[in-house]
């Protein structure tokens, strides 16, 4: 990238995502980031279980997790809206319908291997317990932080091979609260 290539940018203003849940209009950044359509599908697929009760303890752990990996795998279909047309993808990840579909393929007594998810790419070997897949195809940074009372933040930036810059960094993070 040169001082020429900054010189030239012009900022892209873009539509939010707008999603409806549990009666709140959730607006989030639209694709090129992946967060927003990522965190309304994660949201429409657990919104189908009891909330709160049915996202509480250990299996409420597990069912967050299963619907993470499944909005994560989908995710990787997305890339910037300048280069690929990704308006099939944006409107299943926000669709209710299409949550429903995935919620269908989750198993409250066990997780499965990245295929189930739906997953193309070379991934981490999943070894069978509950937890997060990282995608590894150097082009994700994601870091998880969970504290003794099972409250999670977690923040995943990607860079798509598809169209644009790819810089990467070969690090790792994991904090224990």
């Amino acid at each position: 990238m040169t001082l020429n290539d900054l010189n030239k940018y012009e900022v892209k203003t873009r539509e939010p995502i707008s999603a409806n849940i549990l009666g709140l209009k959730v607006l989030s950044m639209p694709p090129p980031s992946s967060r927003g359509v990522s965190m309304v599908l994660a949201l429409n697929i657990l919104t189908q279980y009891t909330v709160p009760s049915g996202l509480s303890g250990s299996l409420g752990t597990h069912r967050v997790i299963e619907s993470l990996k499944h909005a994560f795998t989908v995710r990787m279909n997305l890339s910037d809206p300048e280069f690929v047309n990704v308006s099939k993808f944006v409107a299943d990840m926000i669709s209710p319908e299409f949550s429903k579909k995935l919620k269908k393929t989750l198993n409250d007594n066990m997780t499965f291997g990245p295929i189930h998810y739906g997953g193309r790419w070379s991934q981490v070997h999943d070894h069978g317990t509950s937890h997060i897949s990282i995608v590894h195809d150097h082009s994700t940074s994601h870091i998880s932080i969970v504290d003794k009372r099972e409250k999670m933040q977690q923040q995943i930036d990607s860079l798509h091979k598809q169209k644009g810059v790819l810089i990467e960094f070969n690090v790792y993070f994991v904090i224990w609260l």
